[in-house]
């Protein structure tokens, strides 16, 4: 197996691990802590294993990368030397809805923070632990090494290994701690980034995305790592699976409101 190692160009101006121990910090809940870490693709360079498919599809979807694929890449970037980090980005989504669902009362809607809160700082010690177990290395080197040389991913690489995907674990942990308070079939509107300039480097612009389900919304965070050429359908995956567990972990907490007596 290749291993990952920092980028000399990429989404840090510094070349080193993106704190390579966050995956031994303590876990909220025992049940998040227990969590195996999940199973990776053997590596191989042979064009007919199943991990080469998975980068041979990230350089397809490079490839033929369109206006719609880059802004969706683009406005999940949430890079937090430049905006709202991941977990800010739900926070801001559940705020909106709890904000369009006035029915909520005040301990349901403390409770959805809470939730939301402890999903993804959850999904991110798991998810740093499965990182720095594995070290895998990002679809770039791998492209430029083995199917095409001057290979160019569309958005900049991270300072950390790529398995499993950060963004799609917790997007995934927050969903499901989002639909436990307002159900799935939700439709709504992300404009977190309405109004930001214009991407002038990348020559896109930031459009606010439309959902039918709070899960769509997910997948849609998940999959746009893909498009940014950084991640693996592997990574995403398993990502979105592991963040699925971590969520309903979080929500399968005893939430009530206790009465309080005189």
């Amino acid at each position: 197996m290749q291993y990952w190692y920092p980028p000399r160009v990429g989404q840090s101006a510094v070349p080193l691990p993106m704190h390579p121990h966050w995956g031994e910090n303590r876990n909220f809940l025992m049940s998040n802590s227990q969590l195996e870490i999940p199973e990776i693709l053997p590596y191989s360079h042979e064009k007919s294993s199943a991990y080469y498919k998975e980068m041979e599809t990230v350089y397809l979807v490079q490839k033929n990368l369109d206006q719609k694929s880059k802004e969706n890449a683009l406005w999940w970037g949430d890079d937090p030397a430049v905006s709202v980090s991941p977990p800010g980005h739900s926070y801001y989504l559940a705020k909106k809805l709890l904000q369009e669902h006035k029915e909520i009362k005040l301990f349901e809607a403390t409770s959805t923070f809470a939730k939301v809160g402890i999903s993804v700082a959850e999904s991110f010690i798991n998810c740093w632990k499965c990182k720095f177990h594995f070290s895998a290395e990002r679809p770039t080197p791998y492209i430029k090494r083995v199917i095409d040389g001057s290979f160019n991913q569309f958005w900049p690489e991270p300072p950390f290994p790529a398995f499993t995907s950060g963004h799609s674990t917790q997007a995934a942990s927050a969903a499901i701690a989002m639909i436990s308070v307002f159900g799935d079939d939700t439709p709504f509107v992300d404009d977190l980034h309405e109004g930001r300039h214009r991407d002038e480097f990348r020559n896109v612009d930031f459009k606010s995305r439309s959902y039918n389900t709070i899960w769509e919304m997910a997948e849609d965070c998940g999959y746009s790592r893909i498009e940014g050429g950084i991640h693996t359908p592997q990574d995403n995956k398993v990502g979105l699976s592991e963040g699925k567990k971590i969520g309903q972990n979080v929500v399968d907490l005893p939430w009530k409101v206790t009465e309080i007596t005189q």
